[in-house]
Parts: structure tokens; C-alpha cells; sequence
């Protein structure tokens, strides 16, 4: 898995400190290893945390960009239940 996970892991503790430019870096971080790897699975659910970041930073159409290409990743995936949970998020993001 290489350091995915890990950059994964410390982009969400910055999440949970609320530095959310540091969690940000980190996500790409772990969705270009997860690039690397062809692990499409973790791309999606790295584009999720990025779309997260991006809306706690007020980057609400960046958020929607990165929730959307998750979408899709799971819709390739036939992950229905991951792929509604984002959709949810997406709607969200615009209200």
C-alpha cells in the first residue's frame, strides 16, 4: 500500500485539528500513491476526504469537482451504497 494510508491517516488528524490546508495537502499526497498504485478504490475515497477539505476551506465548486469524480469511481466500481453517501454530500454542499 505504500504511504497511502499514512498520508491518509495524518490528513485526517489535521482534519481533526482543523487545518484544513495541511489536511488538504495530504489527501493529495495519499490520492497521488493511491494513483501510483492503480488502486482506484482508494482514489475514490481519497477525491471524498479532498472534496471535504475543499468545503471546510470554502471551496465549495473544488468540493463538488472532487465529490463527483468519487461518484463516478464508485459507479465503475458498482459501489451503490458509497456512491449514494457521496451523492448525498454533493447535495449538500449546495444548499
Amino acid at each position: 500500500m505504500g504511504f497511502a494510508k499514512d498520508y491518509q491517516n495524518i490528513g485526517w488528524i489535521f482534519s481533526k485539528l482543523r487545518d484544513h490546508k495541511k489536511a488538504l495537502e495530504y489527501h493529495n499526497y495519499a490520492l497521488n500513491e493511491y494513483e501510483r498504485m492503480n488502486d482506484t478504490a482508494g482514489m475514490a475515497r481519497e477525491f471524498s476526504y479532498i472534496g471535504s477539505a475543499f468545503s471546510n476551506l470554502g471551496r465549495h465548486n473544488d468540493a463538488l469537482e472532487c465529490h463527483n469524480k468519487a461518484i463516478a469511481i464508485d459507479r465503475e466500481l458498482n459501489d451503490d451504497e458509497k456512491c449514494w453517501r457521496k451523492i448525498t454530500k454533493s447535495w449538500l454542499l449546495l444548499l
